[in-house]
């Protein structure tokens, strides 16, 4: 009997195991045994929502994204796990892509489902919250029997490439969270589905002033960025709530760049709340001077989705704030004194509180020994 292994159960490990099954039905083939191996509880990866304040978590240092390998704490680190799993989902994430291009053509014959998926729509609009992304996955999930399939809190730490009877295997070691066992399996097809959304990309030029905030300040005061900014990776952002009266520098103007900067911004907007600032960083930055009036129009945009399905007031929120939205965009950042930025036209801004740095991630596989793969 043939063995297939899949690392990771978020989307593209529930669409490998969908694909497997349907293929092993379609003809009939009972001679594969498929094992989906999920670190986590649950199904879903990127789309489990967890919810915390990265503001009040005690010992948030940004020590933890300098770690070798996400997930692998050693004892002395052992107060850095928690952040070892968790999702990049914030509370008000919308997908960036159509309804139409948020699905598994697979089951485009499966009417029922479509039909609920439809309602949902109907009642959103054209794009998806993260829960109706995660319902979604949950539904296939249940509907097809795939959970038979994977082992839960099963974090993989090896794969090796060996040769067995002329035959190529793939030898996958991996941790019960649960059992605190090491377990190995040996598989003759791998599929590789761990995600992208885990090791955070820090720019190199700011790493120093990274590590000199969090020791410019006492850790044992009740203010610990006192004389400090406070550094976050755009991974720990989960509601604007959590930056009420601060002045927030966002670093990067990607995709999450540009929607957390949104969400920031339509909030602080709608709470008239005038102690906070937010600044879009950007390499891009004479570009994104001439599209001060897009942002502007974009704030609406997503007033127009979020808040008024949500709550329906987007009416009264802009008979309240009728004035313009403030748009703050500056170029790279070339220096930091305590909490003042100095940006590269040599331009500040003091009394800075946060730098949210949406800087992406490193495509890693941190299981892979590299010898033998490419």
């Amino acid at each position: 009997m043939k063995k297939i292994g899949v690392i990771g159960a978020g989307p593209a490990g529930i669409c490998c195991l969908l694909h497997l099954q349907q293929g092993l039905l379609t003809t009939n083939n009972d001679s594969f045994e498929i094992i989906c191996f999920e670190q986590n509880n649950e199904i879903g990866g990127t789309w489990v929502y967890e919810e915390f304040n990265p503001l009040r978590i005690e010992n948030n240092e940004m020590k933890r994204y300098f770690h070798k390998e996400s997930g692998e704490i050693d004892e002395e680190e052992g107060k850095y796990i928690k952040y070892s799993c968790h999702s990049a989902c914030y509370k008000n994430l919308i997908t960036n892509t159509h309804r139409m291009d948020t699905k598994f053509p697979i089951l485009n014959n499966d009417i029922l489902l479509m039909e609920e998926m439809n309602e949902l729509i109907v009642q959103n609009g054209t794009k998806y919250t993260h829960e109706q992304v995660l319902n979604y996955l949950q539904k296939i999930t249940k509907k097809y029997n795939l959970e038979k399939f994977i082992h839960f809190n099963s974090k993989v730490i090896k794969v090796h490439l060996l040769l067995q009877n002329n035959e190529i295997k793939y030898q996958v070691i991996v941790n019960n969270l649960e059992t605190k066992q090491t377990e190995e399996y040996y598989f003759d097809y791998l599929l590789i589905a761990n995600g992208h959304y885990s090791d955070c990309f820090i720019p190199p030029n700011l790493e120093n002033f990274i590590k000199l905030s969090e020791l410019i300040d006492d850790s044992s005061t009740n203010d610990k960025y006192k004389n400090s900014i406070q550094f976050i990776h755009c991974k720990d952002y989960r509601q604007p709530t959590d930056f009420l009266g601060k002045k927030v520098i966002v670093l990067g103007m990607g995709t999450s760049g540009t929607d957390i900067s949104s969400d920031l911004e339509y909030y602080f907007y709608c709470n008239n709340n005038k102690k906070n600032k937010v600044i879009r960083v950007t390499r891009n930055y004479e570009m994104y001077q001439n599209y001060i009036p897009y942002f502007q129009n974009e704030l609406k945009e997503k007033l127009k989705d979020r808040l008024e399905k949500k709550n329906g007031f987007l009416q009264s929120l802009f008979n309240k704030n009728n004035n313009e939205v403030n748009i703050f965009v500056k170029p790279l950042i070339k220096n930091i004194n305590g909490k003042t930025v100095i940006f590269e036209d040599d331009s500040k801004e003091d009394k800075v509180d946060v730098i949210l740095l949406c800087t992406g991630y490193n495509f890693k596989f941190p299981f892979f020994e590299y010898t033998h793969f490419h």
